[in-house]
């Protein structure tokens, strides 16, 4: 088992400026650009999610086709704490059973469905600390002068 935290992907150290990671690049598989479609048992909420955050990864310019298990996971997670939150507004955080109030089962579930949200959102550069890590050359408008 590895220690440390993850590997950071050679695309982001590249985006960081991060020195040596051209060499590396160099060195690593090359994914497939196509962008990864949704798997056909998703519902169609979870298409959705799946949609909307491949588009956000799209526009980092991170996403690929080999991304696809991750943002299956990521999607699913994302309509799962949806649900949760949904139940616990309509039943409450606990419940009392033979006069002792307990937390609800789906608090625990929700709770660990947010931290694996944050943990897969950091993974795709998607919180505002990865965020902050990560610099993007933004393409310029052209301009009428240009052709001159």
């Amino acid at each position: 088992m590895a220690r440390g935290p993850a590997a950071t992907p050679t695309p982001i150290k590249l985006a960081r400026g991060k020195r040596g990671a051209k060499s590396k690049l160099a060195t690593e598989p090359v994914p497939d650009d196509n962008l990864p479609e949704p798997p056909a048992y998703f519902s169609q909420t979870e298409k959705a999610k799946f949609y909307d955050m491949r588009e956000k990864i799209d526009k980092m310019r991170l996403a690929t086709k080999t991304d696809r298990e991750m943002l299956e996971v990521l999607a699913k997670r994302l309509v799962e704490v949806e649900e949760l939150s949904l139940d616990i507004r309509g039943n409450g955080r606990t419940y009392v059973t033979k006069g002792i109030q307990r937390a609800r089962p789906e608090v625990r579930m929700l709770n660990d469905a947010m931290r694996h949200v944050q943990v897969l959102l950091q993974e795709f550069g998607l919180s505002p600390a990865a965020r902050s890590k990560v610099s993007v050359k933004r393409e310029q408008k052209a301009d009428d002068w240009d052709d001159l």
